[in-house]
């Protein structure tokens, strides 16, 4: 049992090609090295992401929310269903959908998509939210939406990163590939013809 913990380590410097073999190159060892690296990289991003993820999320739902008291405020009714349930997680979580409405502003009747909680019926009657050209606008997110869509956001971040980081890691092993097989075929056409001679 006391021999694991060396052969263990051994194993890992073989593969991490520190185990100073002559014959491997050093675009060996780079390649050894990538996938850790990657790791590493993702492991370091991954926070000052999220952390970005989530101050760019407030402020813009904070300026979202500085706008709202110049905004007008209409009755609207839904043209059709919005899909979904009205509540997830026993009513944790809400979400929205956008659905055709019927509004009248400025004297006139209007028919656009408008924000709803998902679930809500046609015919329901809906606070719609315009500014002063008549644009529907979305109100400001509260905490605990606010807290679902910054970890939606950062899951996707995090999915977008892990995706870059593998289409560059495989990117550089067929460089790294490309790079050891000409280095084998050139010594090959240095050794190749002495053996032959010898022969």
């Amino acid at each position: 049992m006391a021999a694991r913990p060396t052969t263990m380590w051994l194993t890992l410097k073989r593969r991490m090609g520190l185990d100073g073999n002559p014959l491997r190159r050093r675009s060996d060892v780079i390649a050894a090295w990538l996938t850790p690296l990657a790791i590493l990289i993702f492991v370091a991003v991954i926070p000052l992401a999220a952390a970005l993820t989530s101050s760019v999320a407030r402020s813009d739902n904070a300026a979202v929310a500085r706008a709202m008291p110049t905004w007008h405020v209409v009755t609207g009714r839904l043209l059709r269903s919005a899909p979904g349930p009205a509540q997830t997680d026993h009513g944790a979580n809400l979400w929205t959908e956008e659905v055709p409405a019927r509004w009248t502003f400025d004297g006139r009747q209007h028919t656009g998509a408008v924000p709803v909680v998902a679930g809500s019926r046609a015919g329901d009657l809906q606070k719609i939210y315009l500014n002063d050209g008549g644009r529907v606008q979305t109100p400001p997110l509260d905490a605990a939406r606010l807290a679902d869509r910054i970890d939606t956001v950062t899951f996707i971040v995090m999915g977008v990163i892990a995706m870059i980081l593998l289409t560059l890691t495989g990117i550089a092993r067929r460089f790294l590939d490309r790079h050891r097989l000409a280095a084998w075929e050139s010594d090959w056409l240095a050794v190749g013809p002495r053996w032959s001679h010898q022969g």
